[in-house]
């Protein structure tokens, strides 16, 4: 909810798309992104989440 406060004063003008790009272990994947869909859902626009292919 903090990050969807933060976001949400930076955005100005009928439209706000949100864009995601994630760079995290396979472990916490599920987990980020539910959050995401819970609290950061844009209202004015679309939401995208883009994953990192992770290394190592």
């Amino acid at each position: 909810e903090l990050l969807n406060q933060s976001i949400s004063k930076s955005e100005k003008g009928p439209v706000a798309n949100r864009i995601f790009y994630l760079a995290v272990p396979p472990t916490v994947f599920e987990e980020v992104t539910v959050n995401i869909r819970n609290a950061c859902v844009s209202i004015k626009g679309y939401t995208r989440v883009i994953i990192e292919k992770p290394f190592g």
